[in-house]
């Protein structure tokens, strides 16, 4: 019993020690693109539109952010970025954000990039950060490439399709 008693202490310790040192956030306001998963896991993924080169301050380009916790509700708290999808394909990136997201995003200053466009032009190498890349199933970086990449508008969403 003794034993019992032990273990069950010790993994409490060394599970509030974690949660502490990773700096896990247990949050209670919901997000649409919160990836729901067992045991109260959430992932979010935020997408700042400027530029990695000019410390993700201005410019038109992509910063990802990457959060993630436990909580029983399974709910990121908001942080500065867009919301957006990401889906790895082959050798394909296919992102998606909300066109009412982006009018939200900088009070709409983003949107002239994507509204009326067929393509969208990425000046700057940008990695996904590892946490994104494993969440999406790939075991090698994931990098987007300087280029012009197709932008497709449907139902109030913005598709980017990016070949990796």
């Amino acid at each position: 019993m003794k034993k019992k008693v032990i273990f069950v202490i010790a993994n409490v310790l060394l599970i509030s020690g974690l949660s502490f040192a990773t700096e896990m956030k247990s949050q209670i306001n919901s997000s649409p693109v919160s990836i729901m998963a067992p045991v109260g896991v959430w992932v979010k993924v935020s997408l700042t539109f400027h530029r990695p080169k000019l410390d993700c301050l201005r410019g038109f380009g992509f910063c990802f952010n990457f959060t993630w916790g436990i909580d029983n509700s399974g709910s990121p708290n908001e942080e500065r970025g867009c919301p957006v999808s990401l889906k790895l394909d082959n050798n394909l990136l296919m992102m998606q954000v909300m066109e009412s997201d982006l009018a939200g995003y900088e009070h709409g200053s983003t949107l002239q990039y994507f509204k009326g466009k067929s393509a969208i032009t990425i000046e700057d190498y940008t990695e996904l950060p590892p946490g994104i890349t494993r969440k999406l199933g790939s075991s090698t970086p994931i990098v987007i490439r300087p280029g012009s990449y197709p932008v497709s508008f449907e139902n109030g969403v913005y598709t980017i399709v990016i070949q990796l």
